[in-house]
């Protein structure tokens, strides 16, 4: 009886497992405002822009009256502060003039590597007296 002259091999079957985790963004919603407000002259407007639903990460806040963006101003006799968090903003403005009547819109948006995210709110503010 012979034997086999080949040589025998062992095979080890190496299984190598990859995971992939996607984070899909959601796109942020903000919460409704009141469409219209009244407020009178040299009293203090404020009003809340707060993401209800979607993405809390990454977000941009933006004011604008009439279309024209809003910025702080610390002036002594007219203030405008702007103050945000990571998912909402508040626009405070002290000693209020008949001027400061006109749309004021909260904007957030959120930058991907494929697009742009965003959603706004409008309210009308009527400053009486």
């Amino acid at each position: 009886m012979k034997v086999s002259n080949f040589p025998v091999f062992s095979y080890i079957l190496v299984i190598i497992s990859i995971s992939v985790t996607f984070t899909v963004a959601s796109s942020p919603k903000l919460a409704p405002f009141i469409s219209h407000r009244s407020a009178n002259v040299g009293s203090r407007f404020k009003i809340f822009c707060q993401v209800e639903e979607g993405t809390r990460e990454g977000l941009i806040f933006q004011w604008t009256k009439n279309g024209k963006k809003v910025q702080s101003n610390l002036n002594d006799d007219h203030r405008q502060i702007i103050e945000t968090s990571k998912d909402e903003s508040t626009l405070t403005i002290d000693h209020l003039q008949p001027s400061d009547g006109g749309n004021y819109s909260c904007l957030v948006k959120m930058s991907t590597s494929t697009s742009t995210i965003s959603d706004h709110q409008t309210t009308l503010l009527t400053v009486k007296g």
